[in-house]
């Protein structure tokens, strides 16, 4: 292949993955006491129903991760699913669990007053697992499930967040619990009470990193370079 032609695909390549849109995690969350309160909570469904709750209700410590603020805020989170969980290799995973969260501010940070949204949405198709008799869980929103899980933000304090549907995602890792991870005899997942962390991303666009734009400036200069060489000959 034509080394010019190389090269100036090679840019515009190289422009077409710097503005394309990838996951940034703008927010970490730790409960405010940790260890001492077991806040995350999964209630499995009563008799023969299949699926069950999930909950926090907790102070938390939170984290800006794009200027380094940090503050408290009370974390709501309840999720509910009504199909039965399944067994994957060594784990048990609760799936098709939807509900609504919210990151209220308690403490005034980030210039805000109490009372401030942090952050809160909706959900829906994520998904609680953990291995089979651990006790540590995790509540997963990911795009590279199937279906994918589907999660709306609002903010007072973060702007430009993605619109929402599969370019948010966020984690949340259920540590300390009461209860192993196992079903109980009708096949529900076990309740158990934990100890709350977790993050939170959203799709962002990107500008050119410097590479991209050298690489991108050497193959408009070969494309030029080209044209220049290739002027029509004019007869007389």
């Amino acid at each position: 292949m034509n080394k010019f032609l190389t090269t100036a695909g090679a840019a515009i390549a190289a422009l077409g993955l710097a503005t394309a849109a990838h996951a940034v995690t703008f927010l970490d969350i730790q409960q405010y006491a940790p260890g001492s309160l077991l806040t995350a909570k999964w209630t499995q469904a009563s008799g023969s129903n299949h699926g069950g709750t999930f909950t926090i209700t907790t102070d938390v410590n939170w984290a800006n991760l794009i200027d380094g603020t940090t503050g408290v805020a009370l974390l709501t989170f309840t999720g509910s699913s009504t199909v039965a969980p399944y067994t994957a290799g060594p784990y048990k995973i609760q799936d098709t669990i939807s509900g609504t969260f919210s990151i209220e501010g308690l403490d005034g940070s980030h210039g805000n007053d109490t009372g401030v949204n942090i952050l809160s949405g909706s959900f829906s198709e994520i998904l609680l697992s953990g291995l089979t008799g651990s006790k540590t869980a995790a509540v997963t929103a990911d795009t590279g499930l199937s279906p994918p899980s589907s999660v709306t933000y609002a903010s007072d304090v973060f702007t430009g967040l993605a619109g929402g549907g599969t370019d948010n995602a966020f984690t949340l890792s259920i540590g300390n619990l009461d209860n192993a991870i196992g079903l109980n005899g009708s096949g529900n997942l076990k309740t158990f009470s934990g100890v709350p962390t977790g993050s939170f991303s959203s799709a962002a666009a990107v500008v050119p990193e410097p590479a991209a734009w050298g690489l991108m400036l050497v193959g408009f200069g070969a494309v030029g370079a080209m044209i220049r060489r290739r002027k029509p000959v004019i007869a007389a």
